[in-house]
């Protein structure tokens, strides 16, 4: 049988203080396309709910619409089954089920600014 080394924990350790100053680079670490929460709270030491926690109260700080796109109104003919999504979206934003809500098929952000 090999052996193993094996920590022992003696004392009872106080949480973890984090700074503004950390949770920011964090949060903002996570926020990165392609980024994996998991990963980047496994790496910090943290649990990923934390991580999780952190964005909510940014984004809820920063506020929830940042800015207005505009939009162009088109004839729901041009978009055929948008009324069948529309009805499909409502239904899913009301708590119901997402199963079988069909992408739009087609999308126009037309003279939207970043």
């Amino acid at each position: 049988m090999a052996k193993t080394q094996v920590e022992v924990i003696t004392s009872v350790g106080r949480r973890r203080r984090w700074s503004s100053a950390e949770k920011e680079r964090l949060v903002a670490a996570s926020l990165d396309p392609g980024a994996v929460v998991s990963a980047l709270a496994r790496e910090a030491g943290l649990h990923p709910s934390q991580l999780y926690k952190w964005r909510r109260q940014r984004c809820a700080r920063r506020g929830a619409a940042p800015g207005f796109a505009p939009v162009r109104i088109i004839d729901e003919t041009a978009m055929p089954g948008f009324r069948r999504w529309l009805r499909a979206a409502s239904s899913w934003l009301r708590g119901g089920s997402c199963s079988g809500m069909p992408a739009p098929s087609a999308v126009s952000n037309e003279g939207a600014t970043n």
